[in-house]
Parts: structure tokens; C-alpha cells; sequence
């Protein structure tokens, strides 16, 4: 994940998503979750899909990133890989 983050541009979005909040066993450490969080200066959403926790919060708060940048430039359709908007996941 650092090399993907390392190469975006810095008008780039970027949230971290944590998914299966509600499975108590997790795979990433609330440590690990706060060094990524504060070296890349980026949010973290802690969601469940399966129970519908947090998830319109998570991308109200990526709209909410993107939507000053949009509006700057104009109303251009959205590409989203030319916006820097990345989709991964982490194992």
C-alpha cells in the first residue's frame, strides 16, 4: 500500500477504509491504522457494509474532498483515474 500511496500526486483524495467492522478478530492493528493516518495525513472510516455502518459517512467524506477540486475546474465529467481517485484492497 505505501508504494501506491507514495506515487499519487499531492491533489490526489485519499481515505483509508478499514471494511468488517463488525468482525471482532481484526487483520490490522488500531496502531498500524494511526501511523498510516498520520504519515500520509489522510481519514480513516472504520465501516461495516454488512450492517450499513458508516458507509454513506465514508463517502460523504470523500465527496466532500473531491467536490471543491470539481467545482475549481469546472463541470467537467468525472474520470475518476485522472482525478486520483484509487480503488484497493488490502489483505
Amino acid at each position: 500500500m505505501e508504494e501506491e500511496l507514495k506515487g499519487l500526486k499531492s491533489t490526489s483524495s485519499i481515505i483509508l477504509v478499514g471494511n468488517k467492522q463488525d468482525l471482532t478478530q481484526k487483520c490490522v492493528t488500531q496502531e498500524e491504522i494511526q501511523q498510516i493516518v498520520e504519515k500520509y495525513k489522510i481519514r480513516y472510516y472504520e465501516v461495516s457494509a454488512k450492517n450499513n455502518v458508516k458507509i454513506e459517512e465514508m463517502f460523504l467524506g470523500l465527496v466532500n474532498q473531491i467536490k471543491p477540486r470539481i467545482e475549481r475546474k469546472g463541470s467537467a465529467p468525472l474520470d475518476f483515474k485522472s482525478k486520483g481517485i484509487i480503488f484497493m484492497r488490502i489483505k
